[in-house]
């Protein structure tokens, strides 16, 4: 039994990609190897690719933007029940990598809560979120870092960890992003973000090539959040894996 069985936007436009991808193919094959280097048909198939990817990166991190700042307007309707907890837990692989944010105090499962925010921690969260609304990425690091070690204890903490793992994610620095959500789910495994994490890490091993991880992940994010948008997100990404 593997890590993810023990614990715990917008799906890709892979047609889009795939068909960039034969095109891109069929350039290089069509000319002789000598030519390739220089075709400038090549140079822009490549660009375009990069670019789009790029952008599916971004419309995900809005689409997680969206949905926060809904989520933050006043509710009438009644509270859902609370969902189940499903402690996460590294995967051997990453028990002898050193953490991004090792650095850091350690939180606690136990309080999940924290500790209600005053005006400076509001104040804070609210800097870094803003540097990631506006794709401002590696200030969003690094502010959103600092938020952590500033304030370990706030009732912040698990949503400044999953917007740190997306400010991560969407510069494509998936070893550090995967961590980060791990250590969200471990630490704080009543989260309402955990649902988003367990997306991402399905897009983080689907990336990565590790195609299998991406499938259980994925359905195990449908299994325990079936009404969410994240497990709706989830099932359509999981449609597309090969």
């Amino acid at each position: 039994m593997n890590m993810i069985s023990r614990c715990f936007s917008v799906r890709r436009p892979a047609s889009g990609l795939r068909l960039l991808g034969l095109l891109l193919a069929a350039t290089a094959v069509s000319q002789p190897v000598s030519a390739q280097t220089d075709n400038p048909l090549l140079y822009e198939v490549l660009d375009r690719l990069e670019l789009l990817e790029r952008e599916v990166r971004q419309l995900r991190g809005e689409l997680e933007m969206l949905q926060y700042r809904r989520q933050q307007q006043p509710d009438t309707m009644p509270s859902p029940a609370p969902a189940p907890v499903v402690p996460v837990t590294p995967p051997p692989s990453a028990s002898s990598t050193t953490s991004p944010l090792s650095s850091l105090p350690s939180t606690q499962a136990s309080t999940p809560s924290g500790t209600p925010p005053g005006s400076d921690v509001q104040s804070a969260y609210d800097s870094a979120f803003a540097s990631l609304r506006s794709g401002q990425y590696e200030q969003a690091v690094s502010q959103f870092e600092d938020f952590l070690r500033r304030y370990p204890d706030s009732a912040l903490t698990p949503d400044a960890y999953y917007w740190l793992g997306e400010s991560y994610y969407v510069l494509r620095r998936f070893e550090q992003a995967q961590q980060i959500f791990l250590t969200l789910g471990a630490d704080f495994p009543r989260s309402d973000k955990l649902p988003d994490a367990m997306l991402k890490l399905g897009y983080i091993y689907s990336e990565t090539g590790d195609i299998p991880r991406a499938r259980e992940m994925l359905q195990k994010l449908i299994d325990v959040y079936p009404n969410s948008v994240a497990a709706s997100l989830g099932a359509s990404h999981l449609r597309s894996l090969p």
